[in-house]
């Protein structure tokens, strides 16, 4: 009787285990079936969404590598770059996957190292997908290397690089018979050697030939961004906005496209027109966290739309999977919450940038700021000295903590963290004030505060506070004409810098002009 239970429990595992694998390879063949149709604008973007999904449920089911390989190729195509790298990370060190997806998983870490402007590392990676692919699969490989290659050389002008690039490309045409003739390798190799041979010539030679060439083919993409970056270079902003978009325009998928479009517009500081690149990016990548990253950024510019930077913001942080990243984007929400004055939100957010990278050297100096504004100079300084842990040569930091020791009356210890960070940066002008304001109001050496205020003006000679605690300290002698003129120069510069109060400024000059026993009144009676 209990063998039959046991035999029974048996034959119901194998049923439920066979079951399972049934319908984890259905969950496969749909997400190869959405991964497919996403290639047609007219299936609609959904269908990266809905092949992520199917590819997640068959993984779970089947706990097969390759579905990671599928998945990884879906992130990349719907902007998720950070949970593309998620899982390219359990991938890569596998060395026992199939060649296809050893392939596929070298491709896609070098297009991340090429995002991140590592073309060495990138073509390195390209190189390890090429030495596991069969023959007859190493094509676009080649050529994708190739076009590294090149830039490799047009960057370094290193020959080597372009042998390798040429030898690649002509790898290129032998492996991909079906797809290219020999008018498609004259092409490519014709533009490349243009590109290489205007590395040593002006912009406007190089244009010229380039636009020539265009007219002859319309079709290459990398020819039309070349055109565009050699009019970005020669600062013409409207024709360079016409080629990346022209691009954008025939390749509707083409993040290069789009990202040399946001760049321009960035250096030209054209906001709208930057957002509104930013949100029809979105729209073809709508899972991409770096891209609602870079939407939020642009956004907090403007006062007005701090609330929508903030939802694109908290919608990022639900897919980015970076740490640093990750870090990133809280610094930037505390910095929002800040702005609209929701400082314990803020608080929070810094916080939370800190537990996810303890090396993020700004969320300490942004929420040390904060208890700072809120007096809590205990805490502040706490928070700054682990700061100067990650950094400590850093002026800055060593300036700050000289302020939050001085405002809790630590007197020598605010005095050696200025002399520490006027030793990192001799012409810090803050730094220097305040170490003279401390010698002039504390140490009582009132040579020293002028040497160090002298020294402060020589760096910044429109600082009007220490045109004003120069003044002081001329005061303090009894020198009424030279803390009369200080005082003046101050008010002077006071009309745009408003660092002081005007009423006391006034107060202070008619002071000594008004007071019978100061040398102004005394030279005058003279």
């Amino acid at each position: 009787m209990e063998r039959d239970v046991i035999e029974g429990l048996e034959q119901a595992f194998n049923k439920s285990i066979h079951h399972d694998d049934n319908v984890g390879l259905t969950l496969k063949l749909d997400g190869e079936r959405y991964l497919a149709n996403s290639k047609d604008p007219k299936q609609g973007q959904n269908q990266l969404n809905l092949a992520i999904n199917a590819f997640t449920q068959a993984y779970e089911l089947l706990n097969d590598p390759t579905i990671l390989g599928q998945l990884v190729q879906c992130y990349l195509l719907n902007g998720q770059f950070s949970m593309a790298e998620y899982f390219l990370n359990q991938l890569l060190p596998n060395p026992s996957l199939p060649p296809e997806t050893l392939k596929s998983t070298r491709e896609a870490k070098a297009f991340l190292l090429v995002r991140e402007g590592k073309l060495k590392d990138a073509a390195g990676m390209l190189t390890q997908a090429i030495h596991v692919a069969p023959w007859l699969k190493r094509g676009t490989t080649y050529f994708n290397l190739s076009r590294l290659q090149f830039e490799l050389a047009h960057q370094e002008h290193r020959c080597l690089n372009v042998l390798k690039g040429f030898k690649n490309l002509g790898l290129a045409a032998l492996t991909l018979p079906g797809t290219w003739s020999l008018k498609n390798f004259k092409l490519h190799l014709q533009f490349y050697l243009l590109k290489l041979s205007h590395s040593f010539s002006t912009p406007a030679a190089a244009l010229e030939t380039y636009l020539a060439m265009f007219q002859t083919y319309p079709g290459l993409e990398p020819l039309a961004t070349e055109i565009g970056k050699v009019y970005a270079e020669q600062e013409k902003f409207t024709e360079a906005e016409f080629w990346f978009s022209r691009i954008i325009g025939r390749y509707p998928t083409s993040d290069e496209g789009y990202r040399n479009l946001i760049n321009l517009y960035n250096n030209y500081h054209c906001s709208e027109q930057l957002t509104e690149a930013l949100e029809d990016w979105l729209k073809i990548r709508p899972q991409s966290g770096e891209i609602m990253m870079v939407l939020s950024q642009a956004l907090a510019k403007n006062a007005e739309t701090y609330e929508k930077a903030i939802m694109y913001a908290n919608q990022a942080m639900l897919t980015l999977k970076d740490s640093e990243l990750k870090a990133m984007l809280y610094c930037h929400l505390g910095t929002l919450y800040s702005n609209i004055q929701s400082f314990d939100t803020a608080i929070m957010a810094f916080q939370a940038a800190i537990s996810v990278d303890p090396q993020c050297l700004d969320a300490y100096i942004q929420l040390g700021t904060l208890y700072f504004d809120k007096q809590d100079y205990f805490l502040s300084q706490q928070i700054f000295e682990k700061a100067l842990e990650l950094a400590p040569n850093n002026a800055k930091i060593l300036c700050n903590l000289g302020y939050l020791c001085w405002m809790q009356d630590k007197i020598q210890e605010a005095i050696t963290y200025y002399q520490k960070s006027i030793q990192q940066d001799p012409g810090y002008d803050i730094a220097l004030n305040n170490l003279g304001v401390l010698y002039l109001d504390h140490i009582g050496n009132i040579d020293k505060a002028i040497e160090l205020f002298d020294q402060t003006l020589l760096f910044n000679p429109n600082y009007a506070l220490c045109h004003y605690n120069k003044g002081r300290a001329y005061s303090f002698m009894g020198k009424s004409i030279e803390a009369a003129h200080c005082f003046l120069q101050a008010q002077a510069l006071n009309n745009c810098s408003q660092e002081l109060d005007d009423k006391e400024l006034s107060e202070r000059i008619r002071y000594l002009f008004d007071n019978p026993n100061s040398s102004i009144q005394t030279d005058l009676r003279d």
